[in-house]
């Protein structure tokens, strides 16, 4: 077996392409293309993972990486493993891929990482025009899966902690349970950005009821989410909270909620 660190060219790449092993698993495009785009931005970085090679020098890990060169038609780093026994194919692969809160905590972000990743993948994919962000599965943007690199560089540039704690605080106050802390903690931080006191004010007492008249908004907010017949829908759940929080803030009453159209966008916050 022999270990080396090698520029790997496009012309390169295609010729190793060209002994992968009928064996490999099935290329991804969409892992290809996110590849890609780091070479392309520059912020591929050399790892100790390596593309792989058995003894008769066919392919065997590494045709995503080796991919997304041809397709960025750039030059980059890569370590390189040859001469490895062809029954290792069985083993590669299999371990546990590395969580956003597990990267977050290898960069020192440690306090609350599993919050703070899920949070941070909503807001990426909220601001990127995906409106399914209330939900319990894996949220994507336009298709593509939200990198840990994302939520990295989203998360040293802002502040997410703030909104992890006072969800934490929801989670406990709230009489009924009416949201999961993810969504609480989302539902605060989209509706901090236009008035942060009136956040805390309208998230606590729909958690609560407390000082909530039977015309408020809040009390048809809770009432359509805790106690309608047909659950709603993450994109519905989202819609109706904002709804309600505009004629909140706006010193309306609120007597139904109507959600006519699943078509429709996502009123803005105001």
């Amino acid at each position: 077996m022999k270990i080396e660190i090698v520029s790997v060219t496009p012309e390169l790449a295609a010729q190793w392409l060209a002994t992968n092993t009928d064996k490999n698993r099935r290329i991804s495009q969409n892992a290809v293309r996110r590849y890609a785009g780091d070479m392309i931005k520059g912020e591929w970085k050399l790892t100790g993972e390596a593309v792989k090679f058995d003894k008769n020098g066919c392919l065997i890990d590494g045709q995503h990486r080796l991919s997304a060169v041809v397709a960025s038609k750039k030059t980059v780093q890569m370590a390189v493993i040859t001469g490895l026994d062809n029954s290792i194919m069985s083993v590669i692969d299999t371990g546990k891929s590395r969580s956003a809160a597990d990267a977050l905590s290898i960069t020192g972000m440690t306090e609350n990482a599993n919050n703070v990743a899920a949070l941070a993948r909503k807001i990426i994919a909220f601001n990127g025009g995906t409106n399914d962000v209330m939900s319990s599965r894996r949220i994507r943007l336009k298709g593509e899966a939200i990198t840990n690199r994302d939520i990295i560089e989203f998360c040293k540039n802002h502040d997410l902690q703030p909104y992890i704690r006072f969800a934490f605080r929801l989670t406990k106050a709230q009489i009924t349970s009416i949201f999961l802390h993810g969504d609480w903690a989302f539902i605060y931080w989209l509706l901090y950005q236009t008035d942060p006191a009136a956040a805390e004010e309208f998230c606590m007492r729909l958690a609560t009821l407390e000082n909530v008249s039977s015309t408020s908004p809040i009390r048809t907010l809770f009432e359509r989410v805790a106690k309608c017949s047909v659950p709603l829908t993450p994109k519905m759940r989202l819609m109706a909270t904002v709804t309600a929080w505009n004629a909140w803030r706006k010193g309306e009453t609120l007597r139904n909620i109507k959600i006519m159209n699943m078509d429709d966008a996502i009123p803005q916050a105001v």
